[in-house]
């Protein structure tokens, strides 16, 4: 996940600042779960794996923002 995240982070500008450090194992936990539990599994693991990136770099871009 850190690797997929570094992956998005490096090529969407609207996250500018943020470091995947940044995305704390609880985020990237609660992204997986909630990808797992609504994601069409017919779909390719990596896409899942990009998706729940793409959850726990907005969870951890809102926290803080909002700090």
């Amino acid at each position: 996940m850190r690797d997929a995240i570094t992956a998005v982070l490096e090529v969407d500008p609207s996250f500018k600042g943020l470091t995947s450090e940044a995305v704390t194992d609880d985020e990237i936990h609660a992204a997986c779960l909630s990808v797992a539990t609504t994601m069409d599994f017919s779909d390719m693991v990596g896409n899942a794996e990009f998706q729940a990136a793409l959850l726990a770099i907005r969870s951890a871009h809102r926290r803080l923002a909002s700090d």
